[in-house]
């Protein structure tokens, strides 16, 4: 038994004619695809440069390492700037009040009282075994901005 070339058979015309119609068929898909593809590339390049950006007001992230930098057998008063941001991103002051409740169930410490301050607001903290309480994360009556 000889083995006949399959190659052979084939005729050139019939084999561009038939490269012709895939390339009608899946140009456009093609060139969707690039668009799709450049559009995402353009915005992680945007996301990128607005890295360097500054942000917009004071960072929570140091409000809350400052709570932690507390003697948790003492307390004391932390300052918290109006317009807080996170990762340099504008927050709700709701989220600004659960990340600092949970800051100080982390420490050990629980608010007591609030002043206004030309820049924000003073918040006053004890440990919260003095307070005659010991709460825990989820607790949320100290969750307000």
């Amino acid at each position: 038994m000889t083995a006949t070339p399959i190659l052979a058979d084939v005729d050139v015309g019939t084999l561009a004619r038939s490269l012709a119609i895939a390339v009608v068929i899946l140009l456009p898909y093609g060139l969707v695809l690039l668009r799709r593809s450049r559009a995402r590339q353009r915005d992680r390049l945007a996301r990128s440069a607005s890295v360097g950006v500054p942000p917009t007001g004071p960072a929570l992230e140091d409000v809350i390492e400052s709570i932690a930098a507390l003697d948790p057998a003492t307390g004391g008063t932390v300052d918290l700037p109006a317009g807080c941001t996170v990762d340099g991103q504008p927050v709700d002051d709701a989220v600004v009040g659960i990340l600092l409740a949970d800051a100080f169930a982390r420490s050990g410490l629980v608010e007591i009282g609030r002043s206004p301050t030309p820049t924000g607001v003073a918040i006053r903290c004890v440990p919260a075994e003095h307070h005659g309480t010991d709460r825990g994360a989820g607790d949320d009556d100290t969750a307000r901005p």
